[in-house]
């Protein structure tokens, strides 16, 4: 997204936060969080005229954090910052609060997000559904032409036809959102299009994005159907993301079903986001998994070869004992940018051998190894960490992004997925 598209997004925001927001949702450092779209008290307040017609509903919860959502006919936009503004100058506006102008107001640490549906049903139909006893009024100025008395508001809202056969629910289910396709419906026609926000993974159903280095998680609607996501692809601030259908494999189940047979189960992480991507086991039961972390506490061992994270999102290896019972070692693995682990491999000496991809120009290389140079964007890496999990053997960039490897007697083969741009 250009400079000038950034700045339009934000305006547009401002003018609509400014009619209600004041009275609706008492601004400054002091005011109360508003309830998280997960918490299942979300309230969809219906715009009975005083907001800018733009803005059909108003939602009390965002899905990136506390903040409010704005619902257009062509647009959902999520602002994180609870919409709160702040008086440029209280002193010269002091004993004159009609009088404030959309000029006097500031954003205070506003990130917006505009969320719109490429291909869809431009006269798409947005209904309320379950009306609440709740009803909210806004009291503005000395007009009472003005005010909004017991404003209804709702616990959710369709978007009906947003594609042919397919309508949008928000807040009507588990998670802030959720697409229903009737029998027969083409489900590959979905797209969604995320602008003001820059792209730092898409995995496991969540786009993870950042604006001005502050990070964001915006999980994917859930759907009646199954897809997955593909077709990713961003240029600048703006994200697409097409919902393509997806086979999902018959579920196998034990003659069994027994807890006895179960030898052990282990949760292993942090306070924060733990996703383990590869594991592999060696003659002797000893487990190794990769993957990555958010959390600044992940469990790492005395000696480790990095004990602590170095940015948002960290690779990990961690080795655990053939009981289960305990970790071997556990590492973080990265630089400053994102590092995600995505495949494992172990050899008869206890060496494990660890690829994924890296955003960090700083990620530990060792001398001499293949490629110790930083290609930008993102590269692939391939590490060999030693049996005591204290140190690399080796480690090296590898252009691509890699997603498994295997040990050989003498080999180490290393998937991967090359992204090749710029062809003339």
């Amino acid at each position: 997204m250009s400079k000038q598209r950034v700045t339009l997004s934000v305006l547009l925001v401002v003018a609509l936060l400014v009619p209600g927001v004041i009275l609706a949702q008492p601004a400054g450092p002091q005011a109360a969080a508003v309830p998280a779209a997960p918490t299942g008290s979300t309230l969809f307040v219906e715009n009975a005229g005083q907001w800018p017609d733009a803005a059909r509903f108003q939602v009390w919860g965002s899905p990136a954090g506390v903040g409010t959502t704005w619902l257009a006919d062509d647009a959902i936009w999520i602002v994180v910052a609870g919409g709160t503004v702040q008086v440029a100058s209280s002193e010269a506006l002091a004993g004159q609060p009609a009088n404030l102008q959309p000029a006097d107001l500031q954003p205070a640490t506003l990130i917006a997000l505009k969320l719109t549906f490429p291909g869809a049903n431009p006269d798409v139909q947005i209904q309320p559904l379950n009306p609440l006893t709740t009803t909210v009024s806004y009291f503005q100025g000395n007009d009472a032409a003005e005010w909004h008395a017991a404003v209804p508001v709702y616990g959710g809202v369709r978007y009906a036809g947003l594609y042919p056969g397919v309508d949008l629910l928000v807040g009507q289910a588990d998670g802030f959102w959720r697409l229903e396709a009737e029998p027969g419906a083409t489900t590959d026609q979905v797209q969604i299009q995320v602008e003001g926000a820059s792209v730092e993974a898409v995995a496991d159903g969540v786009l993870r994005l950042a604006v001005d280095g502050v990070p964001l998680s915006l999980a994917l609607p859930q759907a009646s159907f199954a897809y997955r996501a593909s077709g990713v692809s961003w240029q600048g601030e703006t994200v697409t993301v097409a919902a393509m259908p997806s086979v999902s494999a018959p579920r196998l189940e034990a003659p069994d079903d027994n807890p006895s047979d179960l030898i052990y189960s282990t949760y292993l992480g942090g306070s924060y986001s733990n996703y383990g991507y590869d594991i592999a086991v060696d003659e002797a039961g000893n487990a190794y998994t990769t993957g990555y972390t958010s959390s600044y506490n992940f469990p790492t061992t005395p000696g480790a070869f990095d004990p602590s994270r170095n940015s948002y999102s960290d690779a990990f290896v961690a080795k655990l004992n053939p009981a289960g019972s305990g970790l071997t070692y556990a590492t973080f693995l990265g630089g400053y940018g994102d590092d995600i682990g995505g495949g494992i491999a172990v050899d008869g000496m206890g060496s494990a051998y660890v690829t994924g991809y890296t955003r960090s120009d700083d990620f530990p290389t060792t001398s001499g190894a293949f490629d110790t140079g930083f290609h930008g964007n993102q590269d692939a890496f391939v590490v060999k960490l030693n049996p005591a999990g204290s140190a690399l053997d080796y480690g090296t960039f590898l252009g691509g992004a890699a997603v498994g490897i295997e040990a050989h007697d003498r080999a180490i083969v290393v998937i991967a997925m090359v992204k090749i741009a710029n062809v003339v």
